[in-house]
């Protein structure tokens, strides 16, 4: 994989389909005279283009998928809280088109910081939480900032139900999420998602000094035992980020 060959593609992509949006998004506003099929056909092909966007960002993104420890990275103070926050944020629309409910729990502001470039760890933690939304409709996704041995920890957590362990083994490879991913009730062939978003997550945190880690959990909003036991089927999957920190002089700064 070459960094320089995503960035074309990614950039000539991205040029072809903001032009075909740009129209789109013309008619939807200043057409005042179409007809309810033709309005219903452009909203679903301004949906397709904006999960094609989506699509795209994986696509660039997954150059961290090989490590590069000569790959610039825009070193800053960041606070685990706020970053979590940040990648919610972004996820609000897809959250609430499934009935899903993301809840924090962090520690006094501060605690949980670190040195490190706050968008490539927003996105590693959005796509980690995407995915937990993902799985999820009408469950609760909760998260969780700490501080563990002076590094900052964000876990998690869902409700979706188990994943089998052969695939729950390969879910942080490249395309191994999409096993656990259930299919569009409407659209099944639909893809939100390239299948790498995982394994980008695991590849900027591991960047950071840090990693990704996943395993079965029998969490439950009503304060159930939070490790699995034996005997004791698995509610969902707890995913443990560890943000890891870099020193500002470790990257070289972006051109």
């Amino acid at each position: 994989m070459n960094d320089e060959f995503f960035a074309r593609v990614g950039h000539d992509l991205r040029g072809e389909l903001a032009t075909m949006l740009a129209g789109v998004h013309y008619l939807l506003r200043y057409q005042k005279d179409l007809g309810a099929a033709p309005r219903d056909m452009l909203e679903r092909v301004r949906g397709a283009g904006e999960r094609l966007k989506r699509l795209l960002d994986e696509f660039d993104n997954s150059i961290w998928l090989r490590a590069d420890a000569s790959r610039p990275m825009a070193i800053a103070r960041c606070d685990a809280a706020e970053l979590a926050r940040r990648a919610a944020a972004h996820l609000e629309g897809a959250a609430a088109a499934r009935g899903v409910r993301i809840s924090f729990e962090a520690e006094p502001e501060g605690v949980a910081t670190l040195e490190g470039d706050p968008e490539l760890l927003r996105v590693a933690l959005e796509y980690v939480l995407g995915f937990a939304v993902l799985r999820s409709r009408d469950r609760p996704v909760r998260v969780r900032i700490a501080s563990v041995d002076g590094r900052p920890v964000v876990t998690v957590i869902d409700e979706a139900g188990p994943v089998a362990p052969e695939p729950l083994a390969r879910l942080l490879e490249p395309f191994g999420e999409r096993a656990a991913i259930p299919a569009d009730p409407v659209a099944p062939r639909r893809r939100e998602r390239l299948g790498l978003g995982l394994a980008i997550a695991r590849g900027i945190l591991e960047a950071h000094g840090g990693g990704l880690t996943v395993e079965p959990s029998s969490e439950r909003r009503d304060g159930g035992a939070s490790e699995p036991a034996e005997g004791r089927a698995a509610t969902g999957l707890r995913f443990t980020c560890a943000l890891g920190g870099v020193e500002e002089n470790a990257h070289p700064e972006p051109a």
